[in-house]
Order: structure tokens, then sequence, then C-alpha cells
């Protein structure tokens, strides 16, 4: 085998000495490598060169990168017979390494489309083999001289395992098809979940840093003494019941909660705030899948949001519904409040008087997605009228026609679709309600 040819698949042979320190090492990087590719078996060609943002590299240039590295810092150094089959690699896959040359512009990796996808392959398994090669020859102390660096290497491709993942996503959110990294099985298991506490610990002095002994990154050291304020650790992981609990106690509003780009981005972007008819609205909506045996699949989800606006007019209004919707129920349980409460709010009867009822107006849109993110539906409920008032009238009345004229089968606790379906549709829209489904 020549050291400077790129080595075609299947060149990387069994390696002849089991049980050695070689065979280990080797052992090691295969498993490192070979979870490199199957992370991204499930993507085509189209996705491995995209670059969505400057932060963000294309999967091509992780999986060229990281054979770069064993290149240049393992196989340059100690396989001195080994010569590049292409030169030109070294300047586009170093990342912010000086010392081994000048590099590409990161923001600008996503505009390199050659190597192509399967150029880019075969040097991965040029490199693999390279080291398969290096390792096989390799005294005992000529490998506990590279290990060190050969471990930072299979370290180094681990972290990009991770910046590949993240970045291919980033990739896909920015794709208004949807498409989906990797579908996952999600079950639909309930457990009891343990409170959280927390394990204290007090204030000490501690030794920190690499203590000498074998080998070490430079930032660990030196060793020095250094005071550790006292603190506290929680005894699991924060669960999704726990951030939701944090949403509708008005954390989005709490600014002691948030990092400063965290907390500015939540001023900045637009906001949605929960509709206050959620509660009732999505428990009618899944029974009614429930009735009409599971059209939408036992693990169909639905919510509604309110659109408020962008900005920090957006930001406050959203802030004062989410507060509202989760403090008022509590508020409004205490007798004072109550009563307070009762003075503001309309006795039957009463109302907003008819020129503010007519020159209202709704607009709901509905958004249905698949299991793996992709919109499939879509529907726009609209209509002239205040919806508290007019609006519900019309619904409440046609409703009533409906069940009376329309309406077939037994009797019972039923839901507007389960029991009048398209029937009650054809009234709404008679009577003036526009209700427009597109697929």
């Amino acid at each position: 085998m020549s050291s400077a040819s790129v080595v075609e698949p299947g060149a990387v042979r069994p390696l002849q000495t089991e049980g050695t320190q070689a065979a280990r090492l080797l052992a090691r990087f295969r498993q490192v490598r070979d979870f490199s590719e199957r992370l991204s078996e499930s993507l085509e060609p189209e996705d491995y060169v995209v670059q969505s943002m400057p932060d963000v590299s294309p999967t091509k240039w992780h999986l060229a990168h990281t054979s770069w590295f064993f290149e240049t810092f393992i196989l340059k150094v100690w396989m001195p017979s080994y010569r590049t089959a292409v030169p030109q690699y070294a300047f586009l896959f170093n990342s912010y390494y000086n010392a081994a040359g000048d590099m590409h512009r990161r923001d600008l990796r996503g505009l390199i489309s050659r190597p192509t996808v399967a150029e880019t392959y075969r040097f991965r398994q040029s490199i693999d083999a390279h080291i398969q090669e290096l390792l096989e020859s390799a005294d005992d102390e000529l490998l506990d001289e590279m290990e060190p660096v050969f471990t930072i290497g299979l370290h180094h491709e681990q972290q990009h395992q991770e910046l590949l993942v993240t970045d291919i996503k980033h990739v896909f959110s920015h794709n208004p098809l949807h498409p989906v990294f990797r579908p996952r099985d999600e079950r639909q298991e309930r457990r009891e979940i343990a409170p959280a506490s927390y394990l204290n610990f007090e204030e000490t002095i501690l030794d920190i840093g690499h203590d000498g002994r074998g080998f070490s990154y430079d930032n660990e050291g030196p060793r020095h003494r250094a005071l550790v304020p006292a603190f506290s650790l929680a005894t699991r992981p924060v669960t999704n019941g726990e951030y939701l609990a944090f949403i509708e106690a008005g954390g989005y509003a709490q600014s002691e909660w948030w990092l400063s780009d965290g907390w500015d981005h939540c001023r900045d972007e637009g906001w949605t705030a929960p509709f206050f008819m959620d509660t009732v609205n999505s428990r009618v909506v899944h029974r009614s899948n429930a009735l009409l045996g599971f059209p939408y699949g036992r693990d169909f989800k639905y919510e509604e949001r309110m659109v408020v606006g962008r900005g920090v007019s957006g930001f406050v209004r959203a802030t004062v519904m989410s507060t509202g919707m989760a403090i008022g129920p509590r508020a409004l349980s205490i007798g004072p409040i109550r009563a307070l409460a009762k003075r503001f709010i309309p006795a039957p009867g009463e109302g907003p008087p008819k020129e503010q009822r007519e020159g209202g107006s709704f607009d709901v849109h509905v958004v249905g997605r698949n299991a793996r993110g992709e919109v499939v539906g879509t529907c726009k409920i609209s209509g002239a009228g205040d919806p508290g008032y007019t609006g519900a009238a019309k619904m409440v009345v046609e409703s009533a026609l409906c069940l009376s004229r329309d309406a077939q089968g037994a009797g019972g606790v039923s839901t507007p679709a389960a029991a009048m379906g398209d029937a009650l549709i054809l009234r709404l829209r008679e009577a003036g309600i526009v209700i427009d489904v597109f697929q």
C-alpha cells in the first residue's frame, strides 16, 4: 500500500495482533469513527453541505475535519512515509489550529461543494487505513508516545459528533418541509417521578487542577487551592412537567431566571400567550378524537395559543396573560379578591354595546403536523362580530338546530365533532362563518 494514496473502501484489514495495546487503540478508534458515520447515515448528499449560520458547520466538514486531525497530529508526525493525497485539504479542514497552518473562513464552509460527499468518505477511509498501518508497525515505545495525542483525537471527534447533530438539526429547522434528523419511537409511558430535593454542599477550600501524574490538557494546570462557595445540587434532572409549570407560573416574565442573551431574545421576538379557553377546548378535542375511534392517532396532541404581537408590546401582553392564567384561578379562590373582581365582571344580561359587538372579528388558524413535525394540513376559521358574543351566539344556535334536525345516532355525553360533524360545518358556513381547509 502506498502511503501517499487514497485507500479505496474495504481496504481496512483486521488487526493481526489481538489483545495488544495496538489492538485496544484501534478498537476504540474504529468505534468512535464508525459512530460518526452512523450519525450521518440517514442524510442525503444535499444535507451534508448546508450551513444555516456562521456558527453551524456542514456535516461534510465535520467528517473531514476530524479526519484532518488524525492526519495532521498523528500520521504526519509519527509516520515518515505518509504523504497527503490532497494537500489543499489542510487549508479547507483546519478549524482554528493556527500552529497547523492557514485555514478557510468558518462562515464560508457552506460554499464549498468540493470535495464531494463521496470524496470526503474516501478521505476518511484512507486515514483509517493509514492509522491501522501505523498501529500495526509501531513498537511499545512509539505507542506510549502516541497514545495521549491519539486519545485527544478520539475525544475531539466525539465533541464533533455532538456538534454534527446540533448543526444538522439547526439546518433542518430552517426547512419549511420540516425534515426530521432521526425519527424516534415515542412511547407513552407514565411513571411516578420522585419529588426533587437538593443536596447541600458547605463552603470549602479544595485543591483544583491536574496533580502532574499522567496526561493532562494545558488548561488543567497549574494545580492550585480555590475557595468553593456553598452550593446545592438537585437529586434528579428537571422534568418536562416542571418546565411547563415554569412557563405557566410566569417564568418568561421574570428576568432573574434568564441569562442576558436569552432575556433579550424574549423581549425582541414575537410572542404567543396561552388562550384562556385552551384548558377546556383541548379536552373537548381530545374527547372527540376518542369518540370517533382515534382518527388522529392515540398520541395526538392539541393546544391553543393566542397571537399577541412582536417586540416589547407583544412581550408585555404575553407576560400579563401568562401570569394571569397562572395565578388568576388561585387568586379568585380567595374571598376578598373574588368579591373585588365581581365589580369589574359584567353581570348576567350585561355586555358590550351593539356597535362594539358588531365591530369585532375573530381569526383562528389551525395547523396539523404529523409525527415527524411535517405540516399536513391547515385550516382558517374567521367571522365578523365579537367572538364572545356574536360569534358564540351563532355557534350555539346553529349547534342547537343541528342537534334537533340533522344529528343522528344515540344520545349521551358527546362533542360537536362526534355528534354533528360535517353537518355543523355546513350550518356555520351558511351563518357567515368562514371555514377554509387546506391540504
